[in-house]
């Protein structure tokens, strides 16, 4: 009877953890279209050949930093990026 219990509970956690998990997939496909739809933004703000390149960068950080929360070292990115609310 012990047994039953035990794998009861064990099935119970691990449904749990699986629904986390699909939960925080969802959660990172929806930051990476939101960081997709930045980048497109920026393209038709800055079209190819465009003179001002810190504009242009700033724009692109700025909708990277969507996916920033997924990362494995959120410091890192934001600090590779450069931070875009610093900027002149």
């Amino acid at each position: 009877m012990r047994h039953l219990i035990v794998v009861g509970i064990c099935l119970l956690l691990a449904g749990c953890g699986l629904a986390a998990r699909q939960e925080r997939e969802q959660q990172q496909a929806a930051a990476a279209a939101a960081m997709q739809q930045g980048f497109e933004s920026c393209k038709v703000q800055f079209p190819e050949g465009t003179k001002n390149m810190v504009e242009k960068n700033k724009c692109n950080a700025t909708a990277a930093l969507a996916i920033r929360p997924f990362t494995t070292y959120p410091d890192l990115f934001r600090q590779v990026l450069g931070d875009p609310s610093r900027h002149c």
